[in-house]
């Protein structure tokens, strides 16, 4: 199984290890086909250390400004605020 590292916010890190954030958004998604074994990094404003893992089963590329419902939910996130977030793009 293939490991990735990402770098979080403590606030979302927080969110994810609760699981009340099913969903990471990022602009640039792994190039990996299958499951993957996630570590999640807490950036320095919090513990700056890896303080949790999880599995990732799926990988969602979003077509410009059209974003499934389960991806809205799970990101804890408006639509304007993945627009503000995706830049346009």
């Amino acid at each position: 199984m293939t490991d990735v590292l990402l770098s979080i916010r403590p606030h979302w890190c927080r969110k994810i290890l609760s699981r009340e954030k099913p969903v990471e958004l990022r602009k640039s998604g792994p190039r990996i086909n299958g499951v993957f074994r996630v570590y999640l990094y807490e950036t320095r404003q919090g513990r700056g250390a890896v303080v949790g893992e999880c599995i990732c089963w799926m990988v969602e590329r979003a077509v410009q400004r059209i974003y499934s419902p389960a991806m809205v939910e799970g990101s804890c996130l408006s639509i304007e605020q993945i627009d503000t977030y995706a830049n346009g793009s």
